[in-house]
């Protein structure tokens, strides 16, 4: 079986560039556990709640990262 991992971004609690260290940070361990995918939604004109309006420059600081499971299919 594999399982993947879908993340908002969701805002609650926290700031933009506090959620997008977390959100690397998340991907790492996401790695190390073995999940086979990871992706974000794309919210637009939903502010303040979502902070990936804009998945490319999350996935461009997210790309390099992984190195754990070789199966694992990475935003690239």
């Amino acid at each position: 079986m594999k399982i993947g991992l879908l993340q908002e971004g969701d805002l609650t609690g926290t700031d933009q560039a506090t959620r997008y260290h977390d959100l690397v940070e998340e991907v790492k361990l996401a790695d190390r556990l073995g999940f086979s995918t990871w992706g974000t939604s794309e919210q637009h004109f939903s502010p303040p709640r979502f902070s990936v309006a804009a998945p490319e420059v999350l996935y461009a600081a997210i790309a390099p990262r992984p190195s754990g499971s070789s199966s694992a299919r990475w935003p690239r």
